[in-house]
């Protein structure tokens, strides 16, 4: 396997343990550097000659604007000036680590797309992101069940007001899993309807059930947001041919419930009870509908007012990561209102435009694409966008909150998958694809 593809497995890979190393001091500056920010840095060091070569061969190709670029790097600049105008310099450290890791991820789409460019390299990268998540969803069960430990230190489960919910080695904010587990469902979901075989049919429904479980022992409303989304995606996608889809996943459910114990089935039902009921009916039973949504309407009126008294934020936004200067709360807890805050309308308009633009290319890929696998992959990322897509209402899930750690560029991976194949397809080399 070539080198460049290692180098993006390790990158891959490392996106899945956001565990802290330590807090190294640089001088008087308090570091937190964690193993992804050597990957990353490392593997752009490593691969920078063939990724600026690939990028350099698309741009004549006349399929990458480098407009687009430039355009980003002037959101990211202009937006680091208004944080320090607002938050002054004392906060110039975290928002610039903040602001690298942000265009790092974001990068990691370009990096998967230069990469990926035929069969065997799809199918590597495609298996070593699924199996990252199937690890995940395995730690997380053994976490949840009561059979393994937490990896994180109480004092980060205590930061985040979650201390028992089970993250595996992902962020301690359970959003983080619970968007990582909508990815997971949604391959899951691809590989059952692309396989054949009745055991890898059965197995990939198990997987399917471990992802869609894992969120649940959690206690992220988020995700079932995410996941009446992936519904409704599946419907319109798949029409009748998610009844097959469906009758496996049956299959899947009665072979686990047969074969496991009593004790981890009643450890398993007991917890996802335990937080329904602390999560959903307790606060339904308070207030109903509007007691769910308080803890997101404070935050929302606080956006909706500071935009009132300040009208300017609508063109120049606060300066990324410099939002909470102005709102309740450390987030807008709404992708859209998010970028609005901290970018203005320009910043807003080309995350628009990314959403759609990605969704119309995953469309043509899964109806273009001449290759079956790479087709159902495609159509199943359309599918797990939409849920991604629902989960933006109500949190930051495309952003660089510190909470969520590698979450965006786990986002771009996904999509870069979905993407990949039927962007090196449109590209013909002596009148032949490069794909194949």
């Amino acid at each position: 396997m070539a080198r460049e593809v290692i180098w993006l497995s390790i990158l891959i890979t490392s996106y899945f343990y956001c565990l802290p190393l330590g807090r190294f001091s640089l001088g008087n500056f308090l570091t937190d550097f964690r193993i992804f920010d050597f990957a990353i840095i490392a593997f752009w060091l490593f691969n920078w000659k063939y990724l600026s070569g690939r990028v350099g061969f698309i741009y004549r190709q006349k399929k990458f604007s480098p407009s687009v670029l430039k355009i980003l790097i002037i959101i990211v600049l202009v937006s680091i000036i208004f944080n320090i105008t607002y938050r002054g310099l004392g906060y110039l450290g975290p928002t610039l680590i903040r602001a690298f890791r942000f265009v790092a991820y974001l990068s990691t789409l370009v990096a998967v797309i230069a990469i990926v460019s035929d069969r065997k390299r799809f199918k590597f990268i495609f298996y070593v992101f699924f199996f990252n998540i199937l690890l995940q969803a395995t730690l997380a069960f053994f976490q949840s069940i009561g059979a393994l430990e937490h990896f994180w230190p109480l004092y980060w489960r205590e930061m985040y007001a979650f201390n028992d919910a089970p993250v595996a080695t992902l962020s301690p904010h359970h959003k983080h899993i619970g968007v990582v587990m909508l990815m997971g469902l949604a391959l899951s979901l691809a590989m059952v309807q692309f396989s054949r075989n009745v055991f890898n049919r059965i197995f990939y429904s198990i997987a399917a059930l471990l992802t869609l479980l894992i969120p649940l022992f959690s206690g992220t409303r988020t995700f079932l947001l995410g996941v009446a989304g992936l519904v409704l995606g599946l419907l319109y996608m798949t029409k009748t041919r998610f009844i097959p889809l469906i009758i496996f996943l049956s299959i899947g459910f009665f072979i686990a419930f047969v074969n496991l114990s009593d004790e981890i089935k009643d450890a398993a039902v007991g917890r996802i009870t335990e937080k329904y009921e602390d999560r959903i009916v307790r606060e339904y039973e308070v207030g109903g509908i509007a007691e769910l949504a308080s803890e997101r309407t404070i935050i929302y009126e606080s956006i909706f007012r500071a935009i009132s008294d300040f009208p300017l934020l609508l063109v120049t936004g606060a300066g990324f990561q410099a939002g909470t200067v102005f709102v309740f709360g450390n987030g807008a807890h709404n992708n859209f209102l998010q970028f609005l805050l901290e970018t203005g309308l320009i910043g807003l308009f080309f995350f628009l435009s990314f959403l759609y633009r990605t969704s119309g290319n995953l469309m043509e890929a899964r109806s273009k694409l001449p290759y079956r696998f790479e087709r159902t992959i495609a159509e199943f990322s359309w599918i797990g966008f939409v849920g991604l897509f629902f989960t933006m209402f109500v949190g930051e899930t495309l952003y660089a909150q510190p909470s969520m750690f590698t979450l965006a560029g786990q986002i771009m991976i996904f999509l870069g998958l979905g993407l990949a194949p039927y962007f090196w397809q449109t590209i013909r080399v002596n009148g032949v694809p490069v794909y194949r």
